[in-house]
């Protein structure tokens, strides 16, 4: 046995006090009185029952004597040692399926599981240490070990619901690295999904406890909207519903935009059998929205969305040298109007883009800029010699700009670019790092410079540059032409329009949480919540960008593959002393004070 406040030994120094307290005589004061007649029974009373208040006086010091010891024991706060197995971890699902209602009830899975774990505490034995661990794709440690009941509640009851989906074998690992030393630790898993015995091995000490039952479940696999290359204001849609139930469903499938309905699909839809629909249509683009027109206990498959890129004509403004290749490309993009200028105008509109070829003025004016073969230095680099081998072989795998550039593509004749200032990235560059093709982002300017000779050109840079002007020019649109609609289990990393170090993550619910931003590059993980999350500027305030998710897993939309699974024998645990010993000692420090009360400071009154 082991004391966790020793220094409680010091309490019963106050037995010296009460002991003295007991041993002093009360004086009598003398009064005078007209007549004693009145206090002959008094006396009376008193020499009849001396004997029993002097026993009573022992008998409470000797309870007084006992509250104290009691009452320094439970202060010690005594725990005897346990050498084995006196550590368990319980895990609790908080994934997309556990906030499923549970029939006849307005209580979710998690709801349930969270009660049936804090009923699982008051089963475990006082000097047990215990961990709290949630179970979706990105698990997390709610406690370490303690034995604080009222920690270990408190903890349970802050998990929240999130729509990631499950990690349960990632959380298995995490709680077998924790009890690491004793193995054979018990571990409790509350969830609401199948439990594979391939991914989660049923050893003798893991306890599953199913919650929930098999319930029928139809849900929006997929939803992505996305402009036809041909006709830059048209879309098509692509949508997946899965019936993941016993019997054909009979439902509707409603499209909006910006809160327009723009079609409704009557659907019959078998079981476990996906249906693909296509919608085709005209829109200037902003937020779709697909609801399905059912009424069931997991509502949060059954709306997705996602954006749709806004289309207007983009201005080229074409200066420099003529060239014929140039010029048919940028004639042949869609949505766009292309007119040759001499005089560079001080600023550019956000709806237009100026391309320089060859002639680059010393001084850039504010706006979209795209630079092809600069032959003299400005403001933002200097152009020296000429490279002797212009390969491009490191290439930004993340950036849309250079999603097409094949490794080993030639720009000829580029040459040698020593940019002025830190507000680059290099998209490609050669076996030396010589920059091949950079982005320049400042507040009010967007630069891409790329360094090849269009006359000298081969066949492939030819066949490439119409794709490196389009997406140029897709990215000075401020919009992707597939702008993805994210799921809860992917993770995002975006190339933003701002230099500064840092951007505001807002979440649907109005949570806010900041980012590290590198050259307008941000990794923000997976996000664990359906609706739209906004990226903001953390000094304006201003809004860079929305980013789409919605479920899309047909994991967790499956309702029915939580099945009854067979709940390990539970290790028999002596229920009388279910709480720390210090409860109990309290309670006798409590039972005795009450006798003591009543015994000796109670007025009698006869």
């Amino acid at each position: 046995m082991t004391f966790t406040n020793p220094l409680a030994w010091g309490l019963l120094l106050l037995a010296i006090p009460i002991i003295l307290f007991f041993l002093l005589k009360v004086r009598f004061r003398k009064e005078l009185v007209a007549t004693t007649i009145f206090w002959q029974q008094v006396f009376e009373e008193r020499r009849i029952r001396t004997l029993y208040r002097r026993f009573r006086y022992f008998v409470s010091l000797f309870l007084a004597l006992l509250f104290l010891s009691f009452l320094t024991a439970a202060v010690l706060d005594p725990v005897f040692f346990i050498t084995q197995n006196n550590r368990c971890v319980i895990i609790i699902d908080n994934s997309a399926s556990m906030n499923v209602l549970l029939p006849s009830s307005e209580t979710t899975r998690l709801d349930f599981a969270k009660q049936q774990a804090k009923k699982q505490l008051n089963r475990i034995t006082a000097s047990q240490q215990v961990a709290i661990l949630t179970a979706n794709i990105n698990p997390k440690i709610m406690s370490g070990f303690t034995d604080h009941t009222g920690t270990l509640r408190r903890k349970l009851t802050e998990i929240s619901a999130t729509d990631f989906p499950t990690g349960l074998m990632t959380a298995l690992q995490l709680a077998e690295q924790l009890i690491t030393d004793q193995p054979d630790s018990p571990i409790y898993i509350y969830t609401g999904t199948n439990v594979p015995e391939d991914i989660l091995p049923l050893k003798s000490n893991i306890h599953v406890f199913q919650v929930g039952l098999p319930t029928d479940n139809v849900a929006i696999t997929r939803f992505q909207p996305r402009r036809l290359p041909a006709h830059a204001v048209d879309y098509e849609i692509l949508a997946e519903i899965i019936n993941f139930g016993t019997e054909v469903v009979q439902t509707r499938l409603e499209i909006d935009c910006e809160g327009k309905i723009v079609d409704i699909l009557p659907l019959s839809l078998e079981p476990n059998k996906p249906v693909i629909k296509i919608i085709r249509g005209t829109s200037e683009g902003g937020l779709f929205r697909a609801k399905l027109a059912t009424a069931d206990s997991f509502p949060t498959d059954d709306v997705a969305i996602a954006f749709l890129s806004k289309q207007f004509v983009q201005h080229i403004l074409l200066h420099g040298q003529d060239n014929f290749f140039l010029w048919h490309v940028l004639q042949a993009l869609p949505q766009t109007e292309v007119n040759v200028i001499e005089n560079i105008p001080d600023s550019i509109p956000p709806d237009n883009v100026l391309v320089l070829h060859q002639t680059i003025p010393p001084t850039l004016p504010q706006g979209n800029i795209i630079m092809i073969d600069p032959q003299n230095n400005c403001n933002l680099f200097r152009v020296e010699e000429r490279l002797a081998k212009p390969i491009a072989v490191h290439i930004d795998p993340k950036n849309s700009l250079v999603r097409f550039i094949p490794p080993g593509l030639i720009f000829a004749n580029a040459k040698n670019i020593i940019p002025s200032k830190n507000n680059f990235k290099v998209l490609a560059a050669t076996a030396d790092n010589f920059p091949l093709y950079l982005q320049f982002v400042s507040e009010n300017q967007r630069t891409l410079l790329l360094t090849a000779d269009l006359n000298q050109g081969d066949f492939s840079l030819r066949t490439t540059f119409p794709i490196l002007i389009s997406q140029a020019l897709t990215y000075f649109r401020n919009s992707e032409e597939l702008q993805k609609a994210y799921s809860t289990a992917e993770p995002i990393t975006l190339t933003l329009q701002t230099e500064n170090p840092q951007i505001i993550l807002r979440s649907p619910s109005g949570q806010e949480e900041i980012f590290p931003c590198q050259n307008g590059s941000v990794s923000l993980g997976k996000l664990g919540e359906c609706g739209i999350w906004t990226i903001l500027d953390p000094e304006s305030k201003r809004e860079l960008t929305q980013i789409a998710c919605s479920l899309f897993n047909a994991t967790e939309s499956n309702l029915r593959s939580a099945t009854e699974l067979p709940v390990q024998s539970e290790t028999k645990i002596d229920t009388l002393f279910i709480r720390p010993i210090w409860y109990y000692l309290a309670l006798l420090t409590l039972f005795f004070t009450v006798m003591e009360w009543f015994l000796y400071q109670r007025r009698w009154i006869e």
